[in-house]
């Protein structure tokens, strides 16, 4: 079969960008800069919370290290209870390359979907470059 071999021995068929937002009130902005890559396997993926929650962090974690993942971008408004150091950290761990973005020291909405976008497109450049 062929695949992308991941650092923990899975393979994924695909390659995907995943957009993370890490509370409700970052969805818009997971969302607008996933639009940005129309067919692009570009995914946004969340969590609605704001406080911490161990299921959520499990879930997200589990996702986020999917083997058919091969970037994430975690998006935080920055005011909610979510772990986000500890959710990249496992992501980083598992060898994907992984940001946050986090809203609120970004300058807001518009700021921060440029700023996203801007790294979904090296992201994305880097996974294109790889054959399966």
């Amino acid at each position: 079969m062929k695949g992308y071999l991941r650092e923990d021995g899975r393979k994924g068929i695909r390659n995907v960008v995943v957009v993370a937002y890490l509370i409700e009130c970052a969805r818009h902005v997971a969302s607008e800069i996933a639009a940005g890559f129309p067919g692009d396997d570009v995914h946004v993926i969340g969590f609605p919370g704001c406080f911490p929650n161990d299921y959520g962090f499990d879930m997200m974690s589990k996702l986020c290290t999917h083997p058919n993942v091969g970037a994430v971008l975690l998006v935080s408004l920055g005011c909610e209870g979510f772990n986000r150091g500890g959710l990249g950290q496992v992501v980083a761990a598992s060898g994907r390359a992984v940001e946050t973005l986090v809203i609120q020291e970004n300058g807001g909405t518009s700021s921060s979907i440029d700023k996203g976008r801007s790294w979904v497109q090296g992201a994305r450049a880097e996974l294109d470059a790889q054959s399966p």
